[in-house]
């Protein structure tokens, strides 16, 4: 679910609309372009995923996303939903974000061209990327059936390496 904007009260709301529809943790990942807001929307969904999406200006160096993965961290969320940039998102930084335990995602958008499609959710899941975040193209499902990527949230720690090495076979 996106949580637009830096508006603290919407917070509360969503709690409410949470608890009322009996939403399990499991079934729902949280993200946003605010990271106060998301900081605050982990304190009260702790068990759930929360990410913080990052702006194309803000990772546009590898300096610059590893900031936001190490910012991430540091304030407690499960990860970063960056670009679907293959430039931008590389097996190193990946493997940076699962060594401190945390999920990375991409979305996408028309101003980063050919981000939705089958050849970059292909260079997206070697590099090992966690969540895909599309506009839900009709292609996009027989390729999550055939390629089955499990989060990384969802695999216990001592298995992160073993997985690693799964995906580079």
């Amino acid at each position: 679910m996106e949580v637009k904007g830096g508006d603290f009260g919407t917070v509360p709301i969503l709690q409410r609309v949470a608890q009322r529809a009996h939403i399990k943790p499991s079934n729902i990942h949280w993200i946003g372009f605010d990271l106060e807001t998301m900081v605050q929307v982990k304190e009260i969904f702790p068990k759930q995923t929360v990410l913080h999406i990052a702006e194309p200006w803000l990772c546009s160096t590898p300096e610059d996303s590893e900031k936001l993965i190490r910012q991430a961290k540091d304030r407690g969320l499960d990860g970063v939903d960056f670009p679907a940039d293959r430039d931008a998102v590389t097996s190193e930084l990946v493997s940076l974000a699962h060594c401190l335990g945390l999920v990375v995602a991409v979305w996408v958008s028309e101003q980063i061209p050919g981000c939705d499609t089958p050849e970059c959710w292909t260079a997206m899941t070697e590099r090992g990327v966690d969540i895909f975040t599309s506009d839900l193209p009709p292609s996009l499902a027989p390729f999550m059936e055939k390629n089955s990527p499990r989060t990384h949230a969802d695999k216990p720690q001592s298995q992160n390496a073993d997985a690693a090495e799964d995906r580079s076979r």
